[in-house]
């Protein structure tokens, strides 16, 4: 990696010159550990997401089955596996 460009994304990583502009170079410990949070940030923004996919599907099965019940879309059962694959 090159400090002046890591520099520009993730300052505190990068060990400075004493002018503090020019850059040294990287301590990567430190670097290990920003990507770390970032990595569980990301999961946890996943975990979130799949929690509200799972409740947008659950509504849209209900809304389904109601929209069944009342004769206006007739019954075709499908398999969510396949159709999210284009089959």
């Amino acid at each position: 990696l090159i400090a002046e460009e890591v520099g520009e994304v993730v300052p505190e990583v990068v060990v400075y010159e004493e002018n503090g502009q020019d850059a040294k170079s990287i301590n990567y410990d430190r670097l290990v550990a920003v990507l770390i949070e970032a990595v569980k940030e990301q999961q946890q923004v996943i975990e979130n997401q799949n929690t509200e996919l799972a409740e947008i599907r659950a509504k849209i099965d209900r809304l389904e089955f109601k929209l069944i019940d009342q004769g206006i879309l007739p019954f075709f059962p499908l398999n969510r596996n396949e159709s999210s694959n284009g089959e």
